[in-house]
C-alpha cells in the first residue's frame, strides 16, 4: 500500500487519486496530448478492486480519490470519454 499512496497524484488540486499508469510510463509523455491517457484512463481496473468491498475500506485514501475521480469525470452519470483501458482508453 506504501506504492500505491507514493503513486497517487492531484487532480487539478482538488483531490489526490491512484492512476493506473505509473509516473515512468512513457505514454505520459507522448507530444501528442490527444495520445496521452487521461486521468480516468483504466480506472475500471480499480472499480472493480474496490467492490464489493473486500480489498480496500470504504474511508481508504485510494477508494476516496478514486470515486472523486470517477465523479469529476461524469455527466449526468455516465463517465465521459476514455474510462477503460488501451491507448485511446476503449
Amino acid at each position: 500500500m506504501a506504492a500505491a499512496k507514493k503513486e497517487m497524484v492531484r487532480h487539478f488540486g482538488r483531490f489526490e487519486y491512484l492512476p493506473m499508469l505509473m509516473h515512468d510510463d512513457p505514454a505520459l509523455k507522448n507530444r501528442d496530448p490527444w495520445m496521452r491517457p487521461e486521468p480516468q484512463a483504466a480506472q475500471w481496473v480499480l472499480s472493480q478492486a474496490i467492490f464489493p468491498g473486500e480489498v480496500f475500506a470504504k474511508d481508504d485514501p485510494i477508494v476516496q480519490g478514486h470515486i472523486a475521480l470517477m465523479q469529476a469525470c461524469t455527466r449526468k452519470m455516465f463517465p465521459q470519454r476514455r474510462a477503460g483501458y488501451g491507448m485511446r482508453g476503449y
